[in-house]
């Protein structure tokens, strides 16, 4: 990977900035958890109210289920639209 900055007429970059940067990338290309499909209820606590935070959830994951297959729908035919709208969205569901 190339470095974030080198000295002045050097063919690499420091140590230290090769640290820090190996640091950054393996803190942030941590893979994220599923949002859809997945049951998240357990961090929710318990509630009394009219809308519980499990049905809110389960309204967001209904919600998230339909923007879904919109996606795929869109993907579907991206192929037969003109340039430049001929690109299918890239998402990972």
């Amino acid at each position: 990977f190339c470095a974030f900055k080198w000295v002045p007429d050097a063919l690499v970059g420091t140590k230290q900035t090769a640290t820090a940067q190996t640091l950054l990338m393996s803190f942030t290309s941590t893979a994220m958890p599923k949002l859809l499909h997945s049951d998240w209820t357990h961090l929710f606590p318990p509630h009394t109210g009219s809308s519980s935070p499990s049905a809110t959830f389960t309204e967001f994951q209904q919600a998230l289920e339909a923007f879904s297959q919109e996606c795929d729908t869109y993907n579907a035919a991206a192929s037969s639209r003109p340039f430049p709208e001929c690109f299918p969205m890239y998402v990972i569901q």
